[in-house]
């Protein structure tokens, strides 16, 4: 019994240990500058779903993921740019960005040295009943 104890136990540091590992890869590989390739918005109210890219042509968007905790996003229109700025922060296998308007936590769909692929999703109700959205960012390495 006294055995199992001591190999559930290392098991658990082996998980604890391996777990910090990704995450602290995760923030290494996110480093440096991601241009949006595709943006699609989901919407889901009463049984219908509208989907459309958030990316009109001529546009493009890129953040850009310091060491420090900080990003900085520029959104590129036929307008000018838009330039914000934010703190991250990864836990897990989630994201956060926090900006002017708030955090918002994304999942990870795919990190790694050419792509980073992120999802949010969002559900509710108003006046029209419940809904859900989700938006899907794809990006690449700049």
């Amino acid at each position: 019994m006294k055995s199992l104890k001591t190999l559930l136990a290392a098991i658990c540091a082996v998980l604890t240990l391996s777990l910090t590992a990704c995450q602290k890869d995760a923030e290494e590989l996110i480093l440096g500058t991601w241009v949006e390739n595709e943006v699609i918005y989901n919407f889901t109210q009463g049984g219908e779903t509208e989907s459309m890219s958030m990316l009109e042509p001529g546009e493009t968007a890129e953040f850009t993921f310091n060491n420090d905790g900080t990003y900085t996003s520029i959104y590129h229109s036929v307008d000018g740019d838009d330039e914000s700025i934010g703190r991250w922060s990864i836990n897990d296998d989630m994201i956060t960005m926090t900006d002017e308007f708030g955090p918002m936590a994304y999942h990870i769909d795919k990190l790694d040295k050419k792509a980073f692929n992120l999802t949010y999703t969002d559900s509710g109700e108003d006046e029209d009943g419940p809904y859900s959205m989700t938006i899907v960012m794809k990006m690449a390495r700049k």
